[in-house]
């Protein structure tokens, strides 16, 4: 997905990156500086985390953080002020943390085009185990920045705020910070150990929380809006996350590998619990269910199995049926849009981000 003057929403995700990936790179230079006096191997694991936070990634959580503060405060003007900044650069170190754990607990070996940040550091100590127990080490210390910054940003403020409204909205962005968090890792518990069958409810805590629903309430927060606005926006989050998740589900299974940046077929082989997945088990002939479990959770899949899986997927409906879905969750997400009543900046502002997180890919 490139930047365009088509879509205001890329545009200024665009920008938010270009102000992000320096601050970034600078403050984890200093954080790698610093524990380097205490061991080379401390260092050795920042870097591996550094690597991947800064080799690519869109910024679209901190896209919808500033795009919802543009949308509340009508003012879209540059330079984006410290605490708003601040609050995204935290976001995308949480964003880091859940990745670093994620590609662990998935054994993923690469991610954004290069090595998972397990697989660096087990490359780098020659032991697996080692590599492990450093990556879990590595989120950690990315979450814990994350907090850090993140209390910078609310100790800032913003012009005008009176000490005692300046606490309350600090409240408010810790709930709404830390509330995100405690869903994706609930729906992390449910992906991981598989038991449950709503696909749905992974999505919902997994990804709409700390990628649309988050973002986007704490750049409004940020901004002053008021309950009602922040009562909007998630109902425009919800669906909107969702359909975010499908349209990844889709992208892993049909894109091209070289572009997702995931082995072919890697989401069957892992047995991962998608909506579509769910759907061949509840709707696929016999035929094609046979298809998809002789490679659905098998490690070793061969590539003829897994193309013969993601075969039935498009054979029996699944594809279409996850497609219609995906256009009534942005239907759903639209009339939310529509609902708020915003200045028509604002307003183009987020369809933009509907057609970003919706059609990337399409």
């Amino acid at each position: 997905m490139s930047p365009s003057t088509d879509n205001p929403f890329l545009a200024l995700t665009a920008a938010v990156k270009a102000d992000l990936d320096p601050a970034l790179n600078a403050l984890l230079d200093v954080e790698v500086a610093d524990v380097g006096q205490v061991g080379r191997e401390v260092a050795g694991m920042l870097r591996a985390a550094q690597a991947l936070l800064c080799r690519g990634g869109k910024r679209l959580r901190a896209g919808l953080l500033v795009a919802a503060h543009h949308a509340v405060t009508g003012d879209s003007s540059k330079p984006l002020p410290p605490p708003v900044l601040q609050a995204a650069l935290a976001l995308e170190l949480l964003q880091a943390y859940f990745l670093i754990h994620d590609d662990w607990m998935d054994k993923d070996a690469t991610r954004r085009g290069g090595p998972t940040v397990h697989a660096a550091l087990t490359h780098q100590f020659q032991d697996e185990h080692l590599g492990a127990c450093s990556a879990v080490l590595a989120g950690d210390y990315m979450m814990t920045l994350a907090a850090r910054e993140f209390h910078i940003a609310l100790e800032t403020g913003t012009p005008g705020d009176e000490p005692q409204a300046l606490h309350l909205k600090s409240k408010q962005l810790l709930r709404a910070f830390t509330s995100m968090q405690l869903a994706a890792v609930a729906g992390q518990q449910l992906d991981v150990v598989g038991l449950t069958r709503d696909s749905l409810k992974v999505y919902e805590l997994k990804t709409s929380s700390y990628t649309v629903c988050g973002p986007l309430l704490v750049g409004a927060l940020l901004a002053g809006a008021q309950p009602s606005m922040l009562r909007h926006l998630e109902a425009f989050a919800q669906p909107l996350g969702i359909a975010f998740q499908l349209r990844d589900d889709l992208l892993g299974v049909f894109a091209d590998p070289t572009l997702t940046g995931k082995p072919f077929g890697r989401d069957i082989a892992a047995g991962k619990w998608t909506w579509l997945a769910q759907w061949v088990e509840q709707h696929a002939a016999p035929v094609h269910q046979n298809a998809w479990k002789a490679a659905f959770g098998k490690e070793h899949a061969s590539v003829e199995q897994l193309r013969q899986a993601v075969g039935a997927l498009e054979s029996s409906g699944a594809r279409a049926a996850a497609e219609t879905y995906i256009g009534s969750l942005k239907r759903t997400a639209t009339e939310a849009l529509q609902a708020m009543a915003l200045a028509p900046a604002a307003h183009t502002l987020l369809t933009g981000a509907i057609t970003a997180l919706v059609d990337r890919g399409h």
